[in-house]
């Protein structure tokens, strides 16, 4: 994940081995409000954010800290969070973390330090990335970043062929099957998603399901009797017996489908908003100007709808320069800031009004069809065992798709697995 987001921002020379990194040279240590930036510490757009903040707030000294590689990033987060002393005072985080964390008590809510503008904060962001930064009725984190599940396809195919962009499942399948039909290349496959054992798999899984009315977990917990698993299960095998999907798709990664895609040898694939500067802008890639985007498909027209992604902005509980830590993070967490991110690296706002500003829209003109999948995106379960959760589900859907695990076997297995974590 962090590579993929990264390939948006121009990066420093490989020269940055200390953990430290300083941004200003501090006064003393205690004024020092440390930032743990994660695969942002060598954006130089970045870096430039917090040289900004310090312009104009003098008496605010920054530092990045954290490693240089994933490995001594994650080795320093885990230290840094669980340490009575603070090691950081701000952390950039996935979308994935603020339950985990905010049940380990490691970051702080941000409720108290709104105040009264806490309904005018929250209404401006995208309805999905501020709900993951929601744990109950607390605000754990600021959305920094947006991404989200996309449905990309061959727009020039569906031209061709007189095909409309499929709102559900069904014409998805009608769609791609006269495609496939009428273009006869044995190089050319249907519809790709990530199959293999990763964080992905689970998103296409939750998506499919989302749109068949289900959800994952529900107050009562996990029910595999809901009809919505047996629907997407059924939907998924329909496919792949019509051999809509590629026949290898169980070991597809995340990023196979954006390769596939740019090569051309894909008609369609659910994959996520950092591909598509590839589409356009990649050396080789045969699919400039022919890829169209579309909300993940439902099993009704407009029921549809995908995994929300991104990166949020915490303060660590345990920082005891808490209310300038706020600070930067509302400052991170602004549309100032997200402007300049999306001009400047293509990354996707978290604030709904940016995709309808003139600028943004002249230099990303792909943000205005990427706006109602954003509208329509969910937050993944909000749980502090969501990575368990996650592997039971990519585990299960990925044997599914290999053909090595039935529906009812897959469905059986989570229901055992899903009572075990929460019983």
């Amino acid at each position: 994940m962090f590579r993929r987001i990264m390939r948006s921002f121009r990066t420093l020379p490989p020269v940055v081995a200390a953990m430290m990194l300083a941004l200003a040279v501090p006064a003393t240590a205690q004024d020092v409000v440390r930032v743990f930036a994660g695969p942002f510490a060598r954006s130089d757009v970045f870096r430039d954010l917090l040289k900004a903040y310090t312009e104009r707030q003098p008496t605010a000294k920054l530092e990045i800290v954290g490693g240089e590689t994933v490995n001594e990033q994650r080795d320093f987060l885990a230290k840094a969070l669980s340490a009575a002393e603070p090691m950081a005072d701000l952390v950039l985080v996935d979308t994935l973390r603020p339950a985990q964390w905010a049940a380990l008590k490691w970051i702080e809510p941000l409720d108290s330090y709104l105040g009264s503008n806490r309904a005018a904060t929250i209404e401006r962001y995208l309805p999905a990335s501020i709900a993951s930064a929601t744990i109950g009725e607390r605000i754990v984190a600021l959305p920094f970043l947006a991404d989200a599940q996309f449905l990309f396809f061959r727009k020039d195919l569906f031209e061709k062929h007189s095909q409309k962009v499929p709102q559900d499942w069904n014409e998805l399948r009608t769609g791609l099957q006269a495609i496939l039909t009428a273009e006869n290349q044995r190089s050319l496959r249907g519809l790709a998603l990530a199959g293999g054992n990763v964080e992905s798999t689970t998103c296409a899984y939750l998506s499919t399901l989302w749109g068949a009315g289900g959800d994952l977990v529900r107050s009562d917990g996990f029910s595999a009797d809901d009809p919505a698993h047996k629907n997407a299960l059924t939907m998924w095998d329909e496919l792949r017996a019509a051999k809509l999907l590629p026949p290898d798709v169980a070991n597809y990664q995340t990023d196979e489908i954006r390769h596939q895609l740019t090569q051309g040898t894909l008609v369609m694939g659910l994959g996520w908003g950092y591909m598509w500067p590839r589409f356009e802008g990649e050396a080789g890639s045969r699919v400039a100007g022919k890829i169209g985007i579309a909300n993940p498909p439902g099993f009704s027209p407009g029921s549809g709808a995908g995994c929300i992604g991104g990166w949020h902005v915490a303060v660590v509980a345990a920082s005891k320069l808490k209310g300038r830590a706020v600070e930067i993070a509302r400052y991170l967490s602004s549309p100032e800031t997200a402007k300049v991110l999306a001009l400047k690296t293509g990354a996707l706002p978290v604030f709904r009004e940016l995709y309808a500003d003139p600028e943004i829209l002249a230099a990303q003109p792909w943000f205005a069809n990427a706006l109602p999948v954003l509208m329509k995106a969910r937050a993944r379960p909000a749980s502090p065992r969501y990575n368990e959760i996650s592997e039971i589900v990519r585990g299960n859907f990925h044997a599914f798709l290999a053909g090595n695990r039935t529906a009812d076997a897959m469905l059986t297995d989570m229901k055992s697995r899903f009572e075990l974590l929460f019983r």
